[in-house]
């Protein structure tokens, strides 16, 4: 386990490093013994989360969905008996990367978005910001071509991410969907 002042110089190192890469930070704060960021590339919303006693930090593009016209829009598409399956499978296969992990976000029993994430590791010596622009960059394009996907389904539909303090309990060492 490393020191507080550890945790500490590599969390302040991180945010330099976004800051190097042109990015901004938006918001910083800790929930309990969870260390969260969040910040914006391009239009789209980031979060690293790190957990005070693990060695990894996630990254996360996470869009979940509330408005409740394209919500029931998508889950009626998804249920279908016909063109379901295949339009959940299409889903899955779109945001299914090697490098990156995904879940598919349920509430009730139903579809309301995605998370793309990668494990980054800044506690390692050779961590730099090439480690961290590559995780930014793959969760990005990766959460880029799920929000596509869902848009070709609903006929280009404005999707936007909203900004989430709290993401859903999982297990963290789950990397791939």
């Amino acid at each position: 386990m490393k020191s507080p002042k550890i945790i500490h110089e590599t969390h302040d190192s991180i945010k330099e490093m976004i800051k190097d890469s042109g990015l901004e930070v938006i918001k910083e704060w800790t929930s309990g013994s969870v260390w969260r960021l969040q910040i914006k590339h391009g239009e789209k919303i980031i979060f690293l989360v790190h957990p005070e006693k693990m060695r990894w930090v996630k990254v996360i593009f996470a869009m979940d969905l509330d408005d409740a016209e394209v919500l029931r829009k998508i889950n009626d598409l998804f249920n279908h008996p016909k063109t379901g399956p295949q339009a959940i499978y299409l889903m899955r296969s779109t945001i299914n990367n090697p490098h990156s992990g995904f879940e598919i976000i349920m509430k009730d029993d139903q579809f309301s978005g995605f998370h793309i994430s990668m494990n980054i590791f800044p506690f390692e010596r050779d961590f730099s910001i090439r480690d961290l622009d590559q995780a930014i960059q793959t969760i990005v394009a990766v959460g880029i071509a799920g929000i596509d996907y869902l848009r070709m389904l609903m006929g280009n539909i404005v999707l936007q991410q909203k900004a989430i303090d709290e993401f859903p309990k999982t297990d963290p060492g789950q990397m791939y969907g």
